[in-house]
């Protein structure tokens, strides 16, 4: 009996191998199904059979074997194969299942694909019993009279019974009465001796009970079967006569399946049947192929439509064999669903059948031929069979809706939505593979770019910011993940988002996070052709960071190196295939269209496609070869230049080495892939500078567009007098010194960050003198980027510099002018020693700050700490009574603000700086020295603050709230002034989209007067067509009138 318990625990794991076998099967298309195509289900239908086996599932456990039997005898069959296989892999998951569910263990259900599973391995004695496993575990009842022989007289006793039963079998062949009866007296004779022989004695008492079997047998079937049976018997009692110890097992099986078929004529008969439960072992008339019940019908049409959908998916893929597999299995599905009697899920499928008649041999790349018609249709037929034993009630209509929209597409007439009156759950189901294909495309495009980042950051091309880029793209990726419910890849993501923050030039991570990123755009790449996603690809790396050894501290580990997963270098190598066809392809048109800069774009991909695909399978050498190709195409495309001889020999050759790689990987070999060579063509054809020559081309172009604005706008500037400078002025002379930052160009960087830092001043600037030094300063920019063009590396323009520098000295407002006002202490004398206190811990503080600060005055921190100490200075200072002090630091606090944001931080600031510093220091030596005067000696007369004889009003605060009071006050202005800042620039933003909506006003204002006039026109033409028509009668117009 099956252990239930056990078979509970693995039915998931019993299940997940049947559909790998499934889907591999499927996956193979119209192809031959060999070794090469079947890949790895033998392996899975091997531990599927050592499964059932472990809980005594032996019926299941032999249909298992068969299976996997056939599947290695194959020898490039197709269609019938795969059908056969595909109905026996369905029936066993469905047995499988049932059995744990608890019905009956009836493995001869599976009879009718086991015989012919037989007939594929071109066996023709293939029988029932071989699926017949009874419980032999109860005892048979013992003989009514046993009898024991000694030692010595067994052998001569056995050797009588058999010339016995000989004798009986001759006078049962010639019909005699007396031939059954002295079978039956033979058998009984052994029995009684049963004890002593070295089997079960129930074989023997079973055996009687077959012989009352045959008293009524004049089928020639049935004599059949029994001669066979005795002559097995006779061959048995002579082995026990010769000594030896048989097993009988089989035998006895064989027997007992005769029985189970007779009818219960005897007592024995009954008594077998109960005892071994035989009458439930064998499945009743109505259980054979043309008169299947309708669950396992079900069952089978369920499955058939899985495949059907796996095929479809792989030739969405761009499989080319997969339109002929699709064709035939619609139609096997078409005609396996006919015996359910459904026939609205038959007119269904019937379209589904027409339609594929219809498809092309080979989906275009990334084509959508029938995409959302026919995951629509098996959405539908999927609900039909869910519901098949109470129909929806608007069955018929959603049959009539689909059938009609996979009639149109197949005609060409295809839909971007789903049609009207579609059930909501389709619906949404088609809308749902719109967005996910979109929002994989989106992916796909940002993965591109963040990859274009690492290379160029790994290749010392970009700097660390380049990485700092990309979080935003990385943040949409990871969004988009999520709402995609794609929880894995967003693991996967998250683990290189923080490899990526700790990156270094050297890094071993950057081979994890390529690796990463290509594993995410194979799982993501199917949802874009609106297949599912490839999920082997985030299970081979995911356990390969599980694998990972820990880095070494100090250690740079060397690259990471597997074996690839062989299901994943399946698919990696059926996709090469096709990749390097279509590269073939493109580089026969290039030569005949070199200035085809699609093709040639085309080829780029195909080769970025090897990169990423390489690298996540652990071929590292030729990832590097394909990227070394694709660097190249991308400075072709940038450059828009036509493909040369040189470039399509070298992708020529970089194709033939690919093709030589991949044909070795497919006939199990192990390839030394040097991709050196390649390489080197590669570099010398790009030059070893090619990306500063890409940065340099693209920085001419845009600093040129910068310089004309420049122009235009000077000259408009120039023509007004006492303007203030533009915001397109003011915008090019920015953008240009940081382009010119970034290509390395000091020289016009350093003239236009001059031109941005005077654009505020540009209102002030009205003597003709200083306009001329602007335009001057101009026209030097136009020299200077004339020579970078020619190559050269001219100086910095030291004459322009100078003037605008003094241009701009002469222009700023002068510091903040110092009031006129007299001003005088009020000490308060309990809380001046607190502050005296607290000024001489600050003071040599702000003292060192301001000593660091002049270090490095690009240092903001350090800045930020001189401004901080000298507010809770100022504060202390003030609330101490010490008025000329707290005016002191807040002059020095403001020089430094006016400071920070005139750019201006210069030596001649640090020595005003330190000279206020030098006198704040001498006012409290001598303050601290003369000690606190009296209240009253501020004041012009005598003037007791408090009524005399009453105490003095005191607030003690404890000195450090107070100290974090004056701390947080400081924070506080300075958190101001950042807000401050950004609310300027919101509000300049503000005002740009105020632009922007006044100019789409605009727009919508001539858009509306143009569909008027031509409403005008037409309307005295259509008074003249139809004189009785009237206007009223319904709306003239158009959704475009509505809107505007």
């Amino acid at each position: 009996m099956p252990d239930t318990t056990i078979l509970s625990w693995i039915t998931a794991e019993v299940d997940q191998a049947l559909e790998r076998v499934r889907d591999q099967i499927a996956r193979s298309g119209a192809a031959p199904l060999d070794a090469r195509a079947l890949g790895g289900c033998p392996e899975h239908l091997h531990q599927v059979s050592g499964a059932l086996n472990m809980v005594g599932l032996a019926g299941a456990t032999r249909f298992c074997e068969a299976l996997e039997t056939t599947l290695n005898g194959l020898n490039g069959s197709r269609s019938e194969a795969a059908e056969v296989i595909e109905r026996a892999v369905a029936e066993l998951k469905a047995f499988v299942d049932d059995v744990a569910r608890g019905e009956p263990n009836v493995p001869l259900r599976l009879y009718p694909s086991y015989e012919a599973l037989a007939a594929l391995q071109g066996r023709g004695d293939c029988a029932a019993v071989e699926l017949f496993f009874p419980d032999l575990t109860p005892p048979a009842p013992a003989h009514p009279r046993p009898k024991s022989l000694a030692e010595g007289e067994l052998a001569p006793f056995l050797h009588a019974q058999r010339t016995r039963w000989q004798r009986g079998i001759l006078a049962w062949i010639r019909r005699q009465p007396a031939g059954l009866e002295e079978m039956r007296e033979t058998l009984d004779a052994i029995h009684a001796v049963a004890h002593q022989l070295p089997e079960r004695r129930a074989l023997w008492w079973v055996a009687g009970g077959l012989v009352d079997a045959l008293l009524d047998a004049t089928e020639p079937q049935r004599l059949a079967q029994a001669r066979a049976l005795w002559n097995k018997l006779d061959i048995y009692i002579r082995d026990l006569t010769a000594g030896s110890r048989p097993d009988n097992e089989v035998l006895l099986r064989e027997l007992l399946y005769a029985i189970a078929c007779c009818a219960p004529l005897t007592q024995r008969l009954r008594d077998i049947k109960r005892l071994y439960g035989l009458d439930a072992l064998v499945p009743p008339a109505s259980s054979e192929p043309e008169t299947r019940d309708t669950r396992s019908l079900q069952q089978e049409v369920a499955a058939r439509l899985q495949a059907l959908a796996q095929v479809w998916q792989r030739y969405l893929a761009g499989d080319a064999n997969s339109a002929a597999a699709f064709g035939e299995r619609a139609q096997a599905l078409k005609a396996a669903a006919a015996a359910l009697g459904d026939a609205e899920l038959s007119k269904l499928l019937d379209a589904v059948a027409a339609a594929a008649e219809r498809v092309p041999r080979k989906q275009a790349q990334g084509g959508d031929f029938l995409l959302l018609e026919m995951a629509s249709a098996f959405a539908l037929a999927q609900s039909l069979l869910e519901h098949f034993e109470r129909p929806l009630a608007d069955t018929a209509e959603q049959v009539a809706i689909m059938s009609r929209w996979l009639t149109e597409g197949a005609a060409g007439k295809a839909s971007a939505a789903a049609p009207a009156g579609l059930r909501p759950e389709l619906t949404q189901h088609v809308s749902a593979l719109q967005l996910r294909a979109r929002v994989a495309g989106e992916i796909l495009t940002n993965l591109q770019s963040v990859e274009q980042a690492l290379d160029a950051y790994a290749r010392g091309h970009a700097a660390k910011d380049a990485l700092a880029k990309v979080a935003p793209q990385l943040r949409q990726i990871h969004g988009a993940l999520r709402v995609l419910s794609w929880e894995r890849a967003a693991l996967v993501l998250e683990r290189c988002e923080r490899m990526i923050a700790a990156l270094t030039p050297q890094s071993e991570d950057l081979d994890w996070v390529a690796e990463g990123l290509s594993s995410l755009s194979l799982f993501v790449g199917p949802c874009a052709q609106g297949r599912e996603p490839r999920e082997q690809a985030l299970d081979f790396f995911l356990a390969r960071m599980e694998q990972r050894p820990a880095p070494l501290p100090g250690a740079g580990a060397p690259a990471p190196s597997a074996k690839p997963d062989e299901s994943l270098l399946q698919v990696f190598l059926e996709e090469a295939v096709e990749v390097l066809a279509a590269i073939a392809a493109g580089l026969v048109k290039c030569r005949a269209e070199p200035a085809n800069l699609e093709e040639l774009a085309s080829i780029r991909r195909g080769f970025h496609t090897l990169k990423g695909s390489g690298r996540m399978v652990g071929l590292a050498e030729l990832g590097e070869a394909a990227w070394q190709l694709e660097r190249v195409m991308n400075h072709w495309l940038e450059r828009e230049q036509p493909a040369t001889e040189e470039l399509l020999e070298l992708a020529t050759a970089a194709h033939g080495s690919f093709t030589d790689w991949i044909e070795r990987l497919k006939n199990g070999e192990a390839p030394v892939l040097d991709a050196r060579p390649i390489s080197e063509l590669a570099a010398r054809l790009a030059g070893e500078d090619s990306a500063v020559t890409r940065v340099r081309d693209v920085y001419l172009k845009e600093a040129a567009q910068h310089l004309v604005t420049l122009r235009s706008e000077c000259a408009a500037w120039a023509a007004s007098q006492a303007t203030e400078a533009s915001a397109a002025f003011t915008r090019a002379a920015h953008t240009l010194a940081s382009s010119s930052r970034t290509a390395r160009v000091e020289p016009i960087a350093q003239v236009a960050a001059q031109l941005e830092q005077w654009m505020p001043l540009a209102e002030r600037t009205v003597e003709p003198a200083d306009r001329l030094v602007i335009g001057a300063a101009i026209e030097e920019l136009a020299v200077i980027l004339a020579a970078v063009g020619r190559g050269e590396s001219p100086a910095p323009p030291a004459e322009t510099l100078a003037a605008l520098q003094a241009l701009r000295n002469r222009l700023l407002v002068p510091l903040r002018p110092k009031e006129k006002r007299t001003v005088r202490d009020d000490f308060d004398g309990a809380l001046l020693p607190v502050f005296l206190e607290e000024a001489h811990e600050l003071v040599p503080q702000v003292a060192g700050d301001l000593r660091a600060w002049r270090a490095n005055p690009q240092d903001r921190t350090t800045a930020d700490a001189v401004k901080r100490a000298l507010h809770t200075l100022k504060g202390s200072a003030r609330m101490a009574g010490a008025i000329r002090l707290g005016e002191l630091t807040h002059l020095m606090e403001s020089r430094i603000e006016y400071a920070l944001e005139a750019g201006e931080i210069t030596a001649e600031l640090f020595d005003e700086l330190q000279a206020k510093l030098d006198r704040l220091s001498t006012d409290l030596e001598k303050l601290g020295a003369s000690g606190a005067p009296a209240p009253a000696a501020a004041a012009k007369g005598p003037e007791p603050r408090v009524p005399a004889g009453a105490p003095a009003a005191l607030l003690r605060v404890n000195a450090e709230r107070l100290d974090r009071l004056i701390t947080e006050a400081g924070e506080a202005a300075i958190a101001r002034s950042r807000i401050e800042a950004e609310l300027r620039q919101t509000k300049q933003a503000l005002a740009d989209l105020n632009e922007s909506i006044a100019r789409l006003r605009t727009q919508l204002r001539e858009v509306e007067i143009q569909a008027d006039s031509q409403l005008q026109s037409r309307r005295s033409e259509l008074a003249e067509r139809e004189r009785d028509f009237d206007p009223l009668e319904f709306d003239r117009y158009t959704r475009l009138q509505e809107l505007t």
